[in-house]
């Protein structure tokens, strides 16, 4: 059981060994500059996410034996956290706003069509009751003569028979 102990203890720290290595010729391998260049030189607050993201991580993997400085880390951590926060913030009221904007033009689009939809309907009261007016009056006339003509508006006379099929769809 010791042996297996002690091979899992050996990956776990050849493992933070290799990552430590990597965070630490980060700098080397790509425009990483380290926490420690960040906050001296005030790029902090002007560093990519990218950039911030490997800072929070050589400040959580790295180690500090001195208990008194280990509040530094702790507070760098804090800050940069704070910064992917309030972009983070910053981008969602952005699109906060825009979807506002595109609130308001749909809202201004319902208003508008349900005014045009009142002015129409009137019109529209009119045109049915024109519609009924003329059926009562087809009506009327085919019950009192049966056999009559009654003269369409494009010209041509319809038989009562066909007034009334017409009236029936």
């Amino acid at each position: 059981m010791r042996y297996f102990m002690r091979k899992i203890f050996e990956k776990l720290k050849n493992a933070y060994n290799s990552l430590a290595s990597k965070l630490k010729n980060k700098g080397e391998d790509s425009n990483f500059r380290g926490s420690d260049h960040l906050f001296n030189s005030g790029d902090i607050f002007t560093a990519k996410n990218d950039e911030l993201m490997d800072a929070l991580r050589e400040l959580g993997i790295g180690h500090v034996p001195n208990d008194i400085v280990r509040h530094r880390q702790i507070i760098r951590a804090l800050t940069i956290d704070s910064i992917i926060n309030r972009r983070h913030v910053e981008a969602l009221e952005k699109k906060n706003t825009q979807l506002a904007a595109f609130n308001i033009i749909l809202s201004i689009a319902v208003i508008l069509l349900t005014a045009w939809g009142l002015f129409i309907s009137p019109q529209a009261k009119v045109a049915q009751n024109e519609v009924d007016n003329f059926q009562r009056q087809a009506q009327s006339f085919c019950e009192n003569n049966p056999r009559g003509y009654w003269s369409m508006l494009g010209g041509g006379e319809k038989g009562c028979v066909e007034i009334l099929e017409m009236l029936a769809e």
